[in-house]
């Protein structure tokens, strides 16, 4: 089932996939601060996905029988969302710095400089 042809994503007012499909009608500023909004929500329930199945290898669980799916769903949503704001994971930022690759003239922090940022490195 496609998602996009049912308009399940692209219905909802808050959902992200409103900002990628309209990004090309935008300038380049706005569609920068597009990409790393939709970063951060992609982090933000990439993460939310993590720990639910995190949760759910655990036995007991953490809110007993009743209402653990609904009380579990809720915590899950709000960590990754909290989580998602520190970008812990950097996802949004290596949207972000693969736009400006493609986009050298997107100027991100409104100053004029054009200085290029450091590459993300990665530590295991």
């Amino acid at each position: 089932m496609n998602p996009l042809a049912s308009g399940s994503l692209a219905s909802s007012p808050s959902s992200p996939m409103l900002d990628v499909m309209g990004a090309g009608s935008l300038d380049n500023k706005t569609n920068a601060k597009n990409i790393e909004s939709v970063g951060t929500e992609f982090e933000s329930v990439f993460l939310s996905m993590m720990l639910k199945e995190m949760r759910n290898s655990l036995e007991g669980g953490f809110f007993g029988e009743e209402g653990s799916d609904t009380y579990g769903g809720m915590f899950d949503l709000f960590i990754g969302k909290e989580l998602a704001q520190s970008r812990p994971l950097g996802i949004a930022d290596m949207l972000l710095e693969q736009y400006e690759k493609l986009n050298p003239s997107t100027d991100t922090d409104g100053s004029d400089s054009k200085e290029a940022s450091p590459p993300t490195s990665f530590t295991a």
